[in-house]
Order: structure tokens, then sequence, then C-alpha cells
């Protein structure tokens, strides 16, 4: 097995639509273009990482029933086999609908399958991103139970806010108490009281675990939607530029 241990990065949130899978998606983006090799898995169910890169993957003749994480996890394919090479710098491990199946399976060591398999490839990257699904269950545990820092991105939505006790309840459960968590704030309007207010709130709760805001722009939704590569020029994508300044610099203390 390999010996180097690049740096594994969970993006998790038990709310759905807070902007999970982009935010895997932009810091594998980000990451890629300053030459870090880079691993994103797709461990939700929903796919909304595999859907954003199906283009690629159609063109390469790819079928997704036959190249995915669930494979991956029933032992029906080896992980060296199930990468997609996106570009020079990014790796995908596609999810599948079938991927919903696995939390109400019985498998053997079920709990560290991803530890276990990624040994096998992690010497490759630089950096590993987890986009996770947004429920409690084994293949949350997988991710919490292999990450050195989970990432959690809020909404200006108080319910996101009170969520975050799930989270740190089940790192109490698996032994990870200490493990680093990082926030940073998506979907972000400036001109509204309750946005600022829960930003204010944010910022003192969590000082400098607190990585940044990202403004909410249709441009990045059409980006998502349409599939299209990420203008470096956007506001929003500065926003996450910041963010991951924010979050190295801290990491190189």
């Amino acid at each position: 097995m390999d010996t180097k241990k690049p740096k594994i990065i969970t993006i998790a949130s038990i709310k759905g639509g807070v902007g999970k899978s982009t935010t895997a998606l932009m810091f594998t983006n980000i990451l890629s273009k300053k030459n870090h090799k880079t691993l994103l898995i797709d461990l939700d169910p929903q796919a909304s990482s595999t859907s954003f890169y199906i283009k690629i993957i159609k063109k390469k003749n790819l079928k997704l029933t036959d190249i995915n994480i669930y494979k991956v996890f029933k032992k029906e394919i080896d992980i060296e086999n199930s990468t997609i090479k996106i570009n020079d710098n990014i790796d995908f491990i596609a999810s599948h609908i079938n991927l919903s199946k696995f939390n109400e399976e019985s498998i053997s060591l079920k709990e560290n399958l991803l530890k276990i398999f990624l040994s096998f490839i992690q010497n490759r990257y630089d950096f590993i991103i987890m986009d996770t699904a947004p429920t409690l269950g084994s293949l949350l545990n997988n991710s919490l139970i292999i990450t050195n820092y989970l990432i959690v991105p809020l909404p200006t939505d108080q319910w996101a806010i009170e969520s975050l006790d799930l989270i740190k309840n089940r790192l109490q459960d698996l032994f990870r108490e200490d493990l680093p968590i990082f926030y940073l704030i998506t979907k972000f309007i400036e001109r509204q009281n309750i946005d600022k207010e829960l930003k204010n709130f944010i910022e003192y709760e969590y000082k400098d675990k607190f990585l940044g805001s990202v403004p909410k722009r249709d441009n990045l939704r059409k980006t998502i939607f349409y599939r299209e590569e990420f203008n470096s020029n956007e506001d929003y994508y500065k926003a996450y530029e910041n963010i991951i300044e924010n979050f190295l610099r801290i990491l190189s203390k």
C-alpha cells in the first residue's frame, strides 16, 4: 500500500441545497489550477458532482453503471480502475443512484471501506476532496473516519446553523471530536440585513475557523446547470479563491 499522505477534505452538511457540491467542485477546480494533483470523490447518491462532469465522462465513452464508487465498495471494480481523468490535475470518482442502497446494506468493514481502498491510490494526490450526502449514515461515516479536515458550507439560514450539532454528535460517535472543522457562507446576499446578521454571528462564533463568504450569483448557478467552465473573473470565483487561500494559510501554520 502507498504511504504518501494527501490532505483529505470532506465537504459536508446535513441540510441539502447549501452549495455543498458547488463548494467541492470549486475547491477541486482552484486547487488543480494551483498545480495540486486533486482527486474528487462523489459520495452523494444524488450525484451532483457527477452530473457536472457528465459531458467529459460521455466523451470518454464511459458508462457510469460500470465505473462508480458504489462498484468499488461492492468490490466489483478496483479503485485504480474507477478514477476518471478530467484533466492533468483532476481525477474523479463518480457516484451512482445505486449508492443510495449502501447505508442499509450489510457489508464487511462497511465504515472503513473508503480508508482501505484509498490507501492503494492516495500517493498520486496532493488533495482528496469528498462531496457527501446530506444525511447521517455509513456513507458520511466513511468520509469522516478518514478525513483530515471537515468543511461545512452554511447558507444564511438558521436551521443550517442549528444542524451543525448533528455532525458534531456524529464525530463524537466516531471518536473524531478533535477533527478540525471550518465554515464558509454560501449564497450570501449582501443587501439583506438578515444575511449580514447571520454572517456576523458565524464570524463571531467560529472566528479563525471561518473561511469567508460566497455571494449568491445566477452566473454560478448557470455554470453548474450548463456544466460550463468556471469563470475566474467572476466575483464568486474570487470569493472561493480567497476562501481557499485562507484555508491553505491556516494549514501552513
